[in-house]
């Protein structure tokens, strides 16, 4: 099965990826606000 030419593959990557970054956002909000609770 080759699934790096499969549009379906390279979307769930993409998809795979922005969640990544999404939860990667989220722990860096929760590391600063951590810090500063006087912005909440």
């Amino acid at each position: 099965m080759d699934l790096d030419n499969s549009p379906e593959s390279k979307w769930e990557e993409k998809r795979y990826r922005a969640k990544l970054n999404k939860e990667i956002r989220i722990e860096e909000q929760n590391l600063t606000s951590d810090v500063s609770t006087d912005y909440e």
